[in-house]
This record gives C-alpha cells, structure tokens and sequence, in this order.
C-alpha cells in the first residue's frame, strides 16, 4: 500500500510539473507546441542564464550568501530553455547534485515549480478584468458586469467576452528600487551637457523637471503586439514600462522591466477596446504622479533607506500601427495619417513599393 501510494504521489507531481514545465520530449511531437519553443531566440535564454549565473556568483563571493534552493531552481530552468532540455533529465540533473552533496538541492522537480510559483507573485498583483458587450464599459468581475449589473451569459458565450489583466505598477516598481544599484537620480540644478548621452539630457526632460523639488523618476512606455506561433493571425498586447534613471546597460534587463498589463487577444484590440485597457494603467500612473513612499538601496549597497518618489511617465516608445491604436489616429496609410501634422499625404513609387509620404 505504502508503494502505491508514492507511486500516485509520483505521477500528481510529475503531471503538476508538466503543466507549467513541457516536457521537450513530449513537446516535439507538437509542432504548434514546438514552434512555440523555437520562437525564443536562443541569444536571449543565452544572455538569460549568463546573467543568473554571474548574480549567482556576485552573491556567493562578495556577500558570503550561501546558493539557496530558489537559486538552483532557476538556474535549471534557464538552462532547460537554452537547451531544450527535458524534465526527465533536469530530474537526473538534480539527483546527480544531491549525489555530489551540493547543498540546498531541491529534492524534485516539482520542488523547483512550487518554489519558483512562490517567488515570482510576490511582487505582482493581477486583476483579471472584462469589457462588458451591453454598456462598453470595463468590469472588474469577467462573469459579469459590476457596472450594469448584466449577466453576460445571457448576452454572447462566455469565451466571446474581452478580458484584459492589469498589473500592480507600483508594486513592481518598489522590487525594482528595492533590489537595483543602479539607479541614478538627476540633479537638474547642473548645467546640462552639450553631447546628449541619454533620455535624462534632452531638453523636454530638464525643463520639465527642473522645478520640481521632490526626487523623480520617470518611465518609458512600450506597446506592441507579439504573435506566439509565425503565420498565425492571434497576437498578444503586452505593455512594458522601464525606468529611465537605471543606467542603459541594466535598465532593459528583464528584472528591471516593469510589465504594467496584458491584452491576451486572441486579436488585436479595436480603438475603443484599447482605450479601455490603458484607463487602468492610466488611473494608477495618476496616483503615482502624486508621489508614494519607496525603499531604496544606500549608495554602498549594504543599508536601505525611504524616501518620497514621484513617478511620471513621460514617452512612449511605439511603431506605427500601435501609436494609431494608444492615439486613436488614422492608420498610417491613410491619407492623414501622420500624428504630427495635418496635412494630407501623397503616394510615392521607391524601388518598387509605393510608400505614403507625409511633411
């Protein structure tokens, strides 16, 4: 009985694990699951597990910190995805550390999940929202709407009804200022250089800021759409923000990149959809914009402080068909489809495409 027991203890683990770790020789099978998986440049996962090692490292060294179980855990997991390993050989992988005494090795597989699900909500909070298909507007509940109070089973199916999740902004950024050395806040009281080397050096940036007196940073907004599989029409909107005060080299690193909502498709969203999903974003940067109470690192690294940060977001970086969308402009090939001007268009024939050409 004790037998039996373990072995179906065994297999609710090792399908728990599958569920949110897919097994690459599984997977392979699968070619819209292996396209999925073929889609992350192996550069990234490359620059990926570089960086996890060289913390890993830092810590160990400098700080005498001891490699925990969360350390070993995505460490695997990093290296699962740069090379396509399967679960079965991160399981050997793992008895092979615990036979070598490393110590803090997670016992399973499924050990390494449990851990990693632990620590990466701590500093997210999401809410599932939907827009509802009677009023328009947006509800907090995704079964029905708070704000006419209509069932939507009773209008359209379920899957038919448009959800977005929002993300904490500010409990991403209070991780980010809590773990990062390399912030650096502007003293406008200096005069400005004459060669431009950052966002922090343009003009709008000093004459906006130069009068305020408390400390700021300030965010770089992104908003694209990203197609999981090539060839298919369904694409996911994420909308990514980065604090322009981090210095350039960490400042796009993946712990430093702020993930402030999802629009999960499968199609892209229509103006008004869109308008709808960055209200929240909206309303939240507003309160930001007020100022709130942050921790940050001392200048040697070792001490915390608090202090009162305002947060402003000041640009969005976007190509043309998602700045139509967040601007409600006219589509880039229309006849007045430039957001600068308002003066219309003409069509012009270069190395066999016909271009739309604006002032």
């Amino acid at each position: 009985m004790k037998n039996l027991n373990e072995e179906a203890d065994t297999k609710d683990r090792d399908a728990a694990t599958s569920n949110i770790i897919p097994d690459t020789d599984t997977t392979s099978t699968n070619s819209n699951q292996n396209e999925n998986i073929t889609s992350i440049p192996t550069e990234l996962w490359s620059s990926i597990l570089n960086n996890a090692i060289h913390e890993i490292e830092k810590f160990s060294a400098d700080s005498g910190r001891r490699i925990e179980a969360i350390d070993i855990s995505v460490a695997l997991i990093i290296l699962k995805a740069r090379h396509r390993l399967s679960n079965k050989c991160l399981s050997d992988i793992l008895k092979l550390l615990r036979i070598l005494g490393v110590p803090n090795v997670p016992t399973s597989l499924w050990k390494c999940k449990k851990l990693m699900r632990k620590q990466s909500t701590g500093h997210l909070c999401t809410k599932k929202r939907s827009i509802c298909p009677s009023c328009e507007h947006m509800s907090d509940e995704v079964n029905c709407c708070n704000q006419c109070n209509i069932d939507y089973d009773t209008i359209v199916p379920t899957p038919r009804i448009p959800v977005f999740y929002h993300f904490d902004i500010g409990l991403q950024l209070e991780s980010i200022l809590l773990h990062t050395s390399d912030l650096v806040f502007q003293d406008l009281s200096l005069p400005s250089s004459k060669i431009m080397h950052d966002i922090v050096d343009g003009s709008f940036y000093r004459n906006h800021f130069k009068q305020e007196t408390d400390s700021f940073i300030t965010l770089t907004m992104n908003i694209d759409g990203v197609q999981p599989n090539k060839g298919s029409d369904v694409s996911i909107w994420p909308v990514l923000m980065v604090v322009n005060e981090i210095r350039r080299s960490k400042r796009y690193s993946l712990e430093n990149v702020i993930l402030a909502g999802v629009w999960p498709g499968p199609k892209k969203p229509s103006r008004d959809y869109m308008a709808i999903f960055l209200r929240s974003i909206v309303d939240e940067l507003k309160c930001l914009e007020a100022g709130r109470m942050f921790q940050l690192r001392t200048a040697d690294g070792e001490n915390m402080k608090e202090i009162f940060v305002k947060v402003f977001l000041i640009t969005s970086c976007c190509d043309k068909p998602a700045q139509c969308l967040v601007q409600c402009l006219p589509e880039p090939t229309a006849r007045f489809g430039c957001g600068r001007c308002e003066i219309k268009g003409m069509n012009i024939y270069v190395s066999g495409y016909d271009l739309k050409v604006f002032c």
